[in-house]
C-alpha cells in the first residue's frame, strides 16, 4: 500500500466513523437541530455530554447535500450515505416546519390588534407595479379578481389574497390566460427570476430586470401586517402612514 492509498483509507475510516457517531448520538437524542439557513447553514450539532463531537451543515446548491466539520479541524467531509442524507432531510423538515408554525402565530396575533389589510397592502404593490409601468386591474374588494397585462399576455388572480399569498401549487400556475390562476405575485417573479434564461417570453425577463426585488418576499409572509413589514424591509412602494398599522 502506497502513502496516497494509506491517506485515502484513513480519511474513508474518519468519515465513517464520524458518520456512526452522529447516528448512535441522534438515537440517544443528543443532537440539536438547526434549519440550515443560519450562518455555515448548520443543520446539526453533535454533543457528547458537553464535549462537541460534530457540526453537519447543509451544502448551499440546486440539490441539497450535507457535509460534516470536526472541533480543530479545517476540512470539510461530505455525507454520501442516502440513509442518513434522508433522517438530515427529515430532521431539517421539523426545525423550518416548527419554526414556520410559530412565526405564523405570532403574525395572527399581530395581525387581531392592526389594522392593516389585504386591500391596504394590494394598493401598496400596485402603486409600484404602476411606477414600473405594470397595471393591475382595480377590485371591488378583497375577493374581487385582479389581472395584470404583461405585453400582450394576461395574468389573473381569483382574488386579491391569492394575488399577495397564492403558492405554487396544483392550483396556481406560472403560465398566462384566466384559466390558469396564477401564484402570487411575489412567488410569480420569484419562480421567473430562478429560470430567467428559459423565459420564453422576452417581456417576462424585462419585468424580471424590473420587479426581481418582488421575488425576495418570503413565502411565510401571508398576514397582511407582516407583509406591510416586509415591504418595508425590501424598500417596495411608500411606507409609514400607507401601511395603514396603528401607531
Amino acid at each position: 500500500m502506497n502513502h496516497k492509498e494509506e491517506v485515502k483509507l484513513n480519511r474513508l475510516e474518519m468519515k465513517l466513523e464520524t458518520e456512526r457517531q452522529i447516528v448512535h448520538m441522534l438515537l440517544e437524542g443528543a443532537g440539536e437541530w438547526h434549519d440550515g439557513k443560519s450562518k455555515g447553514n448548520l443543520v446539526l450539532k453533535v454533543f457528547e455530554g458537553e464535549l462537541l463531537l460534530c457540526s453537519v451543515h447543509k451544502s448551499s446548491g440546486y440539490y441539497d447535500s450535507y457535509y460534516m466539520k470536526l472541533p480543530g479541524w479545517k476540512c470539510i467531509i461530505p455525507i454520501t450515505d442516502k440513509d442518513l442524507k434522508e433522517v438530515l432531510d427529515e430532521g431539517v423538515k421539523k426545525v423550518v416546519e416548527e419554526k414556520a408554525k410559530k412565526k405564523q402565530e405570532e403574525y395572527k396575533k399581530r395581525q387581531k390588534e392592526s389594522n392593516v389589510s389585504y386591500m391596504d397592502v394590494f394598493k401598496r404593490v400596485s402603486k409600484y407595479l404602476a411606477a414600473n409601468g405594470y397595471i393591475v386591474s382595480k377590485p371591488k374588494d378583497e375577493v374581487s379578481e385582479v389581472t395584470m397585462k404583461i405585453s400582450s399576455n394576461i395574468l389573473h388572480w381569483a382574488s386579491v389574497k391569492d394575488f399577495l399569498t397564492a403558492k405554487l401549487d396544483g392550483k396556481h400556475h406560472a403560465n398566462f390566460g384566466k384559466e390558469w390562476n396564477a401564484p402570487s405575485i411575489f412567488m410569480s417573479v420569484f419562480c421567473w427570476s430562478h429560470k430567467y434564461y428559459k423565459l420564453a417570453y422576452p417581456s417576462l425577463r424585462k419585468l424580471v430586470d424590473k420587479l426581481k426585488v418582488l421575488g425576495k418576499m418570503s413565502e411565510d409572509t401571508i398576514v397582511p401586517v407582516a407583509m406591510m413589514d416586509e415591504l418595508d424591509k425590501l424598500g417596495i412602494g411608500a411606507q409609514g402612514s400607507e401601511s395603514g398599522r396603528k401607531q
